[in-house]
């Protein structure tokens, strides 16, 4: 799906947003998994920015070969993939002279495991921002299982066509867009 919005300020411009459905299945490693995401890209050619969606790494826990019988509490195996994630989307970000919003991946940080939401950039930028609430199904998977953080923080990153406010959940409805393009 895509669609258009107008961002306000100094000069108005049309910023064409796809936003990237998507089914989890099973894939042998991480280049699989990147030529799914890479596939998904693709139906987005032209937009300004392409948006994946949250937990969108949750395909490589597939990698695993007991994935289906493992806890929920274990998709923080995705962890190891951390730095292949971020090399593949800055590089796709550079080819394909867009933004990407490469959905959040779960990653080992300080004192546990954090939901990070990524952007890239086509000149090389990279905005991460941890996950700022915990949705409701990760509350129900437990805390102690999951050992997934949260902090409270928001941001705004300049992209070509405007300032990009964003938060990493649609539960935090606290973020007016100050007519500035949006990204929750």
């Amino acid at each position: 799906m895509s669609w258009s919005a107008t961002t306000t300020g100094a000069a108005m411009s049309q910023v064409i947003i796809s936003a990237i459905n998507f089914c989890i299945r099973p894939v042998a490693d991480f280049d699989e998994f990147a030529r799914h995401a890479g596939t998904l890209l693709d139906r987005c050619e032209g937009s300004d920015l392409g948006l994946l969606p949250e937990l969108f790494t949750l395909e490589l826990f597939t990698t695993e070969d007991d994935w289906a019988e493992l806890p929920v509490g274990e998709f923080t195996r995705v962890a190891r993939y951390t730095e292949e994630y971020r090399q593949f989307f800055s590089d796709e970000a550079r080819r394909r002279n867009q933004h990407i919003a490469a959905g959040t991946h779960l990653e080992r940080r300080r004192d546990g495991y954090y939901n990070v939401a990524y952007l890239f950039g086509p000149d090389g930028e990279r905005y991460e921002h941890e996950k700022t609430h915990i949705f409701p199904a990760e509350s129900d998977w437990s805390a102690e299982v999951m050992r997934v953080q949260s902090r409270s923080s928001t941001g705004v990153h300049a992209v070509r066509r405007g300032p990009l406010r964003r938060c990493s959940s649609a539960w935090c409805p606290r973020v007016g867009d100050g007519g500035n393009l949006r990204c929750c």
